[in-house]
């Protein structure tokens, strides 16, 4: 098996979205965090590997996380968004999503498909085990999404960069025991795909930088 994971920068918000497959199985994949307010290239990139999308994760309900779900749900109806309970409900809300302020028009998510808790964090794909653990600190809805070594963090862990706390059910008392828990992962070989940024090892993450 050969699990491969491209990048996409958001627009017009330079956050990460990725797409994650397996030719060597079929041509399913996965979508994380389509944040993008126009998802053409998204689109684009999914004919041209000729990829069936099966899933959407969202790693939380921020609208640069999300803003092209909308679109993909009308553009694949077969496809199943998968988050945490508070994010399922967030979505729902445009001042929790923040796209009442930064979005015009703002917008809505309906429910998810798939909520994490209920399934216990585990979904399977294929052959590969997803498993998605609660991250609260950025947002009480942040969830760590891990397939085989790559763990993607959403906001909750940025190369360089302190995490933010300040929005609407952020806290850092939160990030401090969700970073104990990160500690656990580290000499494993994880490697980080965050939300903004670049793909960088855990290993050589300070996680005492995301709370300085």
């Amino acid at each position: 098996m050969a699990l491969e994971i491209i990048r996409i920068i958001n627009r017009p918000i330079d956050s990460n979205c990725y797409i994650i497959f397996d030719e060597s199985i079929n041509n399913e994949c996965v979508i994380i965090d389509p944040g993008s307010e126009k998802i053409d290239n998204l689109i684009n990139l999914i004919n041209e590997l000729s990829l069936n999308p099966r899933f959407i994760i969202l790693t939380h309900e921020h609208y640069d996380h999300c803003w092209g779900v909308n679109d993909l749900r009308a553009k694949f109806p077969h496809i199943k968004l998968i988050c945490s309970s508070y994010c399922s409900s967030a979505i729902q809300n445009t001042k929790l999503t923040y796209s009442h302020y930064y979005c015009k028009p703002e917008f809505t998510i309906k429910p998810a498909d798939i909520i994490v808790e209920d399934v216990e964090g585990k979904i399977s794909w294929n052959d590969y085990l997803i498993t998605c653990s609660q991250a609260k600190g950025h947002s009480l809805s942040s969830i760590f999404i891990f397939i085989r070594s790559a763990i993607f963090t959403g906001d909750t862990l940025i190369m360089n960069s302190k995490t933010i706390t300040r929005f609407k059910t952020g806290s850092k008392s939160d990030l401090e025991n969700t970073l104990q828990k990160m500690l656990s992962y580290k000499g494993k070989g994880f490697l980080v795909h965050p939300g903004h940024g670049e793909i960088f090892p855990l290993d050589v993450y300070d996680l005492s930088n995301a709370v300085k």
